[in-house]
């Protein structure tokens, strides 16, 4: 069995395949009626083919469950949907495989309304650093499901959390973040032994207070550092990124900006 995503539109559906199928599946998804605000998903079988579209409100779930979700969703489309077609409303169309991830770095203390609205459609935040406090750390941590690293400005509190560096996969990407990591041509030595030994496909880091995206060709990865999303620092903007992850690629990256408090 194999997950694969398929594009509706501008949207994209969760694929599942049992068995054999001719790697045209694309053409056997179709979306009726895109200008109204309901439609529905044709499921093809033909090729084996499954196609399930879950509401927004069940993708946590979803990452929590994926693999028992996986043996369940053919079951699913056969009985619940024996016609092979799926009512939806348009919102529930939701990018199921790629996920939403809000990437932040020194907060230093500060976690407000502003930034909280950037991510409320993000399903992970991570945070490169300088958290400012256990409180900050403790909110953002409530907010969303949170994966983080503590920066040479958090205290001990926050260090017994958060490690020093953090090397993990998602979507097929394997990520490395750390909060003092210098850019692509002036890494800091512990980054550019850790980069060398991980082989990550994506870098991040913080601490410079600068927003930077780059290619690195040299090691074959992507490098982002957010800036700072909190007020103190050497900055005049506070930034932030979100960006989707999916199928070992990184697409629809946003930056936002606000003005120093």
């Amino acid at each position: 069995m194999s997950l694969s995503i398929q594009s509706i539109g501008s949207e994209s559906a969760l694929c599942l395949c049992n068995g054999r199928h001719s790697g045209q599946s694309g053409q056997n998804i179709r979306m009726a009626n895109p200008g109204d605000s309901g439609g529905w998903i044709s499921v093809n079988r033909q090729n084996n083919l499954s196609v399930v579209v879950l509401p927004a409100r069940l993708r946590s779930h979803f990452w929590e469950q994926r693999g028992r979700l996986a043996l369940l969703l053919p079951l699913l489309c056969n009985f619940i949907c024996p016609n092979g077609d799926i009512p939806v409303q348009k919102e529930d169309i939701y990018k199921i495989i790629v996920m939403l991830i809000g990437l932040l770095s020194d907060t230093h203390g500060t976690f407000d309304e502003p930034l909280c609205s950037f991510l409320e459609e993000v399903d992970q935040i991570w945070h490169a650093g300088d958290f400012g406090n256990m409180e900050t750390a403790d909110a953002i941590a409530a907010y969303k499901p949170l994966t983080g690293v503590y920066g040479n400005c958090d205290d001990h509190k926050v260090r017994t959390v958060y490690p020093l560096m953090q090397c993990f996969e998602v979507e097929q990407m394997k990520i490395l973040m750390l909060h003092i990591g210098g850019h692509p041509g002036s890494y800091d030595y512990k980054a550019h032994s850790l980069i060398t030994a991980h082989r990550p496909d994506l870098f991040v880091c913080g601490h410079s207070h600068i927003l930077r995206v780059m290619n690195d060709k040299k090691h074959n990865l992507l490098y982002i550092n957010p800036g700072a999303a909190g007020n103190f620092g050497i900055h005049t903007l506070r930034t932030a990124v979100r960006f989707r992850i999916g199928d070992g690629k990184i697409s629809d990256l946003e930056v936002w900006e606000s003005e120093r408090q």
